[in-house]
């Protein structure tokens, strides 16, 4: 079976059960392709995902804690470097964004994994870590729209998102099939109740 995802991920379809060795770091064309191969087929794409062989930690060492920093950042440049907002309250709320995304992300990786056993199934911290990681790759990527203030309404093409976690339900968890969609609705409008909640926290309206 041919696949278009980096060989670090794809399984040995020659009828080995073993998943392919992983780079030792963090990959950008890796992190790309996974994100094209989501885009242009997600049913295929988990397929092949849930025998990455990545562990927990380093899911968030290869991804997370590089890619959070993309939005912040980029709010950053494009609101206080280029943009009206003073430049110590820009920093200062790209390192609150960025210390909350992180935080966000271990949340929703721990709600996947508990929430599992409400629904009659489970599912692995691993696998918890990449449906939840993976499926946020649009998070990350159309983040950087916020580097512009007039094109910042890309990024709410974040919210494929949503499509692509559902979707990954099926292949990386052990949820009946009848219960998958309300187990995947359950954590998605959690995701969205907290990050709204921690937004209006962290940056009040005037």
């Amino acid at each position: 079976m041919k696949s278009d995802l980096p060989s670090t991920i794809v399984r040995n379809f020659t009828g080995l059960d073993k998943p392919v060795p992983l780079k030792p770091k963090f990959s950008v064309q890796e992190f790309v392709d996974i994100g094209r191969s989501l885009a242009l087929g997600p049913n295929h794409c988990w397929q092949v995902l849930k025998y990455d062989s990545k562990s927990y930690q380093q899911v968030f060492e290869h991804y997370v804690f590089f890619l959070a920093a993309i939005p912040p950042i980029c709010g950053f440049v494009g609101h206080g470097v280029f943009g009206e907002t003073p430049i110590v309250v820009a920093l200062t709320k790209a390192l609150i964004g960025y210390g909350f995304t992180v935080l966000f992300f271990f949340a929703a990786v721990y709600l996947a994994r508990r929430s599992a056993p409400m629904f009659d199934g489970e599912i692995s911290f691993e696998k918890a870590a990449k449906l939840v990681v993976y499926s946020l790759v649009p998070f990350f990527v159309f983040g950087s729209a916020l580097l512009l203030p007039g094109l910042s309404w890309l990024s709410l093409a974040g919210v494929a998102s949503v499509f692509y976690f559902l979707s990954g339900v099926r292949e990386m968890s052990r949820i009946p099939r009848m219960k998958q969609l309300t187990y995947g609705l359950l954590n998605v409008v959690v995701w969205i109740l907290v990050a709204d909640s921690a937004l209006h926290l962290l940056f009040p309206a005037h």
